[in-house]
């Protein structure tokens, strides 16, 4: 099984949903946002799933989680390409979260505040 780690801001309110068998799961986008030495910024956007599966607090996490605020997400990643609406070709990247942080903001990322 691989794992990523990632560190971004989250970019819309979490998007709570139950499963037609009764599982349920939040939704979060983070963006991963770097500038380069010439000025030129890159934007990942990942598309996560915290599931309440009774055995981590990603999901209760994730809940309670505002759009701006920066956050540290773990586990493991896929990624899929797929033609948009328009007819260009396009990739999503997603990960199935194990585990969430919120990093706080006036420690510049320096340190966790785990929930």
């Amino acid at each position: 099984m691989n794992s990523c780690e990632l560190t971004g801001r989250l970019t819309t309110p979490p998007r709570p949903f139950v499963t037609t068998n009764g599982q349920r799961g939040v939704n979060l986008a983070v963006l991963d946002e770097r500038t380069d030495a010439r000025g030129t910024t890159w934007q990942t956007w990942f598309q996560c799933t915290a599931w309440d599966d009774g055995k981590s607090q990603a999901y209760q996490i994730a809940a309670g989680l505002k759009p701006g605020e920066t956050v540290k997400a773990i586990g493991p990643v896929t990624a899929r390409a797929f033609t948009g609406q328009d007819g260009a070709v396009k990739s999503e990247i997603r990960l199935r979260l194990f585990s969430l942080s919120r990093i706080a903001d006036d420690l510049d990322g320096a340190g966790e505040a785990p929930f």
